[in-house]
């Protein structure tokens, strides 16, 4: 800056001793300085002109420079100080707000994840009463007697219907076992319950399928009492008797 080169200027002056041009060059940094409000060139050329003066044999004027010189520089000091603490004090408050910020982050995630516990737990309680209640209504609906065979299949029916609903499946079955002269063992279906808008099978009783040719899947997933979701009509083999046809189901 302007003021810093001053005050080296002033300081070699002096080693020259061209003293007044020492002077006028160290005064002119002293009031440049102070324009801007203080710094270290103010203080340092206030303590080179003490030093000028006292070289002189001017007692008077080095004790004026040099209590200027301690008093700027201790104001110096002083508003460095200030500074470091502000610096500290925004510093703390940043650090604070972060910490805050971080501690409510965890608290709303925390928060999100009782909320989505709770939720999933409402879900599983809802689903086990509707669960339970469809088999209640399929209870219900089997102990209905059944006068002709249609009845009995409208009974199956209605009954297949409530674990459906319960089972929230787009379609179900009940099946069974049978050997057949052509096919070997087989699978039939005895009743079907399909959703609204899922179309059911034209005459479900008539449609079987080998059961040679049911998926690997099927049969593990019947086994530990889980829905089979992808049956298929190229599963199942036709004949001139029957038609062996297995819609996609749930």
């Amino acid at each position: 800056t302007e003021s810093l080169s001053l005050m080296h200027m002033g300081d070699v002056l002096r080693d020259m001793h061209q003293v007044e041009r020492a002077k006028e060059c160290l005064n002119r940094a002293v009031a440049i300085s102070r324009e801007i409000e203080g710094s270290r060139e103010e203080y340092m050329s206030l303590l080179i002109l003490s030093e000028i003066f006292e070289q002189e044999g001017d007692s008077i004027q080095a004790l004026a420079h040099f209590k200027q010189y301690q008093s700027v520089k201790e104001r110096f000091a002083g508003d460095k100080a200030d500074l470091r603490l502000k610096v500290l004090k925004v510093t703390h408050d940043t650090e604070t707000a972060r910490k805050e910020a971080e501690i409510e982050r965890l608290r709303a995630m925390e928060l999100q994840r009782k909320n989505a516990e709770a939720a999933a737990m409402r879900r599983q309680l809802q689903r086990q009463l509707d669960y339970v209640q469809a088999l209640s209504g399929c209870s219900q609906t089997l102990l209905e007697n059944a006068k002709t065979e249609a009845d009995q299949k409208q009974i199956l029916n209605q009954a297949l219907e409530h674990l459906r609903v319960g089972s929230r499946a787009s379609r179900s079955y009940i099946y069974y076992s049978f050997q057949d002269p052509d096919l070997g063992d087989c699978l039939g279906i005895v009743a079907e319950a399909c959703a609204p808008g899922i179309h059911p099978h034209d005459n479900p009783t008539n449609e079987i399928a080998s059961w040679s040719r049911v998926p690997t899947s099927m049969f593990e997933a019947l086994k530990v009492g889980q829905a089979d979701r992808w049956l298929h009509r190229d599963s199942v083999r036709r004949n001139s008797r029957r038609t062996g046809s297995l819609q996609k189901s749930d």
